[in-house]
């Protein structure tokens, strides 16, 4: 008789750093918005390259938190609501520039260690990734809600949150951008080693 042993293994790129580090400080009036976002990802360990902090400063202008502003929870949490609402402060003229208005959302992700963000109609600079039946796409893709569909592929490590993303299949062609990657990898000889991502349509591009 075989016996075999199985550990499955559910991690993210800085998960338990977001999760445990808690942030517990406050900022008094005039503090730029940008300080505080900034702030709060080095409480976390976590870095950000500098075309985020150019990109974010570009999206805030002189936004501040003329009252002053206070964080008490995980730096999750505190980073979401920073980064997820930063569009509704930016000015019209910005928001024009890039694509976008204030009923979107800013997405953020951390890969390798450094803070990614990025707007409703922003990607990664780059080629796209191109997954067809060529390239090793499992399957078909399924259709999501709001034009946005999910993927699998044999494990490809450059589809990260953010990147382009080229489908040529022969239910779906078009340009996408990455929303969400779940990378499968398996130690077993018949496991899969795939990544399934999420795809949202690219109707323009950002900053």
């Amino acid at each position: 008789m075989c016996i075999r042993d199985r550990t499955d293994i559910d991690c993210g790129d800085s998960a338990e750093r977001l999760r445990e580090s808690i942030v517990s400080r406050s900022w008094g009036p005039g503090t730029p918005v940008l300080t505080t976002i900034v702030d709060t990802a080095r409480i976390a360990g976590i870095s950000m390259f500098p075309d985020t902090q150019a990109r974010l400063a570009a999206w805030l202008g002189p936004a501040v938190h003329e009252n002053g502003y206070t964080a008490t929870g995980d730096a999750r949490a505190v980073l979401d609501e920073l980064l997820k609402w930063s569009l509704y402060l930016s000015d019209d003229s910005v928001l024009s520039r890039i694509g976008t208005s204030e009923a979107d959302e800013v997405h953020w992700t951390v890969i390798n260690g450094d803070l990614v963000v990025y707007g409703p109609r922003d990607v990664q600079p780059g080629p796209p990734v191109v997954i067809s039946p060529e390239t090793g796409m499992v399957g078909r893709p399924r259709e999501m809600e709001g034009d946005v569909i999910e993927v699998t592929t044999l494990l490809e490590p450059r589809l990260l949150p953010g990147v382009p993303t080229a489908v040529k299949s022969r239910d779906f062609n078009g340009l996408f951008r990455a929303q969400r990657s779940l990378f499968e990898v398996s130690t077993l000889a018949e496991g899969r080693h795939v990544v399934t991502a999420e795809l949202h349509p690219i109707k323009a591009v950002g900053l």
